[in-house]
């Protein structure tokens, strides 16, 4: 994935979750950009969105489906994993 598309996407979390920290790395088993949000210092949450999805959808889609992640990952205290894909966005329990 292109690094100002990384970018791009890191502020995006920023300036729509408060209290925020971001960290990103491409993780090759998944074709994904890994993006580890962690609220203050209470949930850590995994957002990984497909290179395919970026390369799929257009800037306004991609940023509808990315404030459909950002609402799962607001709404749940427990670590989740968030996947915006071709297919939309998948939301999964993460099994300690």
């Amino acid at each position: 994935m292109h690094e100002e598309k990384v970018a791009e996407i890191n502020d995006y979390l920023v300036r729509r979750i408060p209290d925020v920290r971001v960290t990103s790395h491409y993780d090759f088993d998944r074709e994904a950009q890994r993006f580890r949000v962690k609220h203050g210092r209470m949930v850590t949450h995994l957002l990984f969105v497909d290179e395919a999805a970026v390369n799929h959808y257009s800037r306004d889609e991609l940023s509808q489906l990315l404030d459909k992640a950002i609402h799962h990952l607001r709404l749940t205290a427990p670590e989740v994993e968030v996947r915006v894909s071709e297919r939309g966005v998948i939301v999964q329990q993460v099994q300690h």
